[in-house]
């Protein structure tokens, strides 16, 4: 297929950049051993490296090159393959949302009685074409697309028990944001619906992220300025948590909305 030098000098900057190796023969050689899958030194350096330099200056400035191999190589950086890197440099992903990539817990307050905050691990992540935000609840894995839109990121998030839940947070033009402030909205284990206040706070990415239960109390008197603040922020029940009262439904009419007290 036909392939765009530039794409190609793009694809070696981030293969080097990546691996650490020059881009010189002997350079290509450590390349090559470093991704595997049946990478060749001799490809990395003839196929692409040599045959693009030999295209500088020339107006077409076009490779043909078969897409198997360059699908790995894409693959290796993260990408669905060589379309999905090639469209992340013809249409760039925004920035402000591009910064958002990173590793966070995401803290909730129980919809109960009980003063019990939830942490849960997440992780926004982009493939090349979007970004994704994946949530590890205690049972179930939600995960959905990240859109930016007037200055709040919005993810519907699926789960393959077929539970959904959907996110807002404010971002405006914030730049690789240390916390995001929220609202959740989705239903209860009794499927219910719910909906309150969600914090995202960005931890260092080495860092094991676990999912945690916590008497809000016991944060109150934590030695860790995260916890305190966090406890501080969902104190109140009825500044955090949203849900209706099913014990007045009796038959989806407006006389539901009478039976509430």
């Amino acid at each position: 297929m036909k392939v765009k030098a530039s794409h190609i000098e793009q694809l070696l900057n981030s293969l080097s950049q990546k691996t650490g190796c020059s881009q010189d023969y002997p350079g290509f050689a450590e390349m090559s051993e470093t991704i595997g899958n049946g990478i060749a030194q001799r490809y990395l350096y003839e196929n692409l490296f040599r045959d693009k330099e030999k295209l500088k200056g020339s107006k077409s400035a076009e490779m043909n090159l078969q897409p198997k191999k360059l699908n790995t190589l894409s693959e290796y950086l993260g990408f669905r393959g060589f379309q999905d890197f090639c469209q992340s440099l013809d249409s760039p992903l925004d920035e402000v949302l591009a910064s958002c990539v990173g590793e966070y817990y995401s803290y909730v307050r129980r919809n109960s009685e009980q003063s019990v905050i939830l942490r849960s691990p997440v992780s926004i992540y982009g493939d090349g074409q979007k970004i994704w935000l994946k949530l590890l609840g205690p049972v179930a894995v939600f995960e959905g697309e990240v859109k930016l839109s007037n200055g709040c990121l919005f993810v519907l998030m699926h789960a393959a028990n077929g539970k959904m839940i959907h996110h807002v947070y404010k971002v405006g033009a914030g730049i690789r944001p240390k916390v995001l402030q929220g609202i959740f909205s989705g239903v209860s284990s009794l499927f219910d619906p719910i909906g309150g206040r969600v914090v995202l706070v960005r931890h260092d990415e080495n860092e094991k992220l676990t999912h945690e239960a916590f008497d809000l109390n016991v944060l109150k008197e934590s030695s860790s300025l995260e916890d305190r603040r966090v406890a501080e922020y969902f104190e109140h029940r009825s500044e955090n948590n949203l849900g209706i009262r099913v014990a007045g439904i009796l038959n989806l009419s407006l006389d539901d909305l009478g039976n509430q007290r």
